[in-house]
């Protein structure tokens, strides 16, 4: 059943921020939403949660009116903006989450906090930039709405911290189902635990896909210039390497043609969105001293 629904939706500022976005989120799922910067993923999950609304189009949560209290309880936004009380410590705004959010699994908040060493008894104004970027998605994870969307929560956390993060999404996840979106720019480092994919490029929805089904759907065959032309033809990019070598990415509903298994590989989710966005060329490079 689907819980989040984007209907040619169009936001703009002066310019463009999303242009006819056209999508479809299923209840009870993990969603990873990623592009460049400027692509619009932070407006998308603005819209979704009622932040902003759209210049065009049309947005539906499921069974919610966006208007009313109860659409408010059942949507968990979080970014690095949302105005928590600086002068609040992180144990007084935790306690006072119950009354915002009805699932708000407290022993969940209690349990993470303890995990990472979080100084709840600290005031949030007064923490690093790592600590509070941990302390709002931990926050956003025991609220346990229907609609958790997250904005980049792991900038600003080291590697080992932001891994130990996903592990919890996906346990938490699992523990008591929902859907939640993550906007992130560590697509590579999170891409095992999605379920979806939306890639956004330059406003434009560019893929939607079920990140198994998206595992299969591509394939980089790389050769001597003598790659089959075929192959070529086929190719939804076509790039020439350091060396000579031919590079080229297929999309295995358009493989036809036998090529040796050494000169193939499929494509993970993170590959298929750089490829997908990479500038036709790559960086101009040059030679002159």
């Amino acid at each position: 059943m689907t819980l989040l629904t984007f209907r040619d939706v169009s936001k703009s500022r002066g310019n463009p921020m999303l242009e006819r976005i056209t999508l479809d989120i299923p209840e009870q799922t993990l969603v990873g939403v990623t592009g460049k910067n400027g692509s619009g993923k932070s407006t998308l999950l603005e819209l979704a949660a009622g932040l902003l609304r759209p210049s065009h189009g049309e947005i539906h949560i499921g069974r919610y009116d966006l208007d009313t209290i109860t659409a408010q309880e059942a949507i968990c936004f979080m970014d690095e903006h949302v105005p928590f009380p600086p002068n609040f410590t992180l144990k007084e705004i935790a306690e006072q989450a119950s009354s915002f959010y009805p699932a708000w699994a407290g022993t969940v908040m209690a349990e993470a906090v303890d995990y990472f060493q979080l100084p709840m008894n600290q005031k949030l104004g007064v923490l690093s930039k790592g600590e509070k970027a941990l302390f709002r998605a931990l926050y956003a994870l025991s609220t346990r709405a229907p609609l958790t969307l997250m904005d980049e929560p792991e900038s600003g956390l080291d590697e080992t911290v932001r891994r130990e993060f996903y592990d919890l999404v996906l346990k938490e996840y699992i523990r008591h189902p929902r859907t939640i979106m993550i906007a992130t720019h560590h697509l590579s480092e999170m891409e095992q635990i999605l379920e979806h994919l939306v890639i956004l490029h330059e406003g434009k929805l560019l893929l939607h896909e079920e990140v198994d089904v998206l595992r299969d759907m591509y394939v980089t065959v790389q050769g001597n210039p003598d790659l089959p032309e075929d192959v070529k033809k086929q190719a939804v990019r076509l790039e020439t390497l350091p060396g000579g070598q031919i590079e080229a990415v297929i999309r295995e509903a358009d493989w036809s043609v036998e090529v040796h298994p050494a000169w193939q590989k499929r494509l993970r989710p993170a590959e298929v969105y750089y490829v997908l966005t990479k500038q036709r060329g790559g960086m101009p490079y040059s030679t002159d001293q």
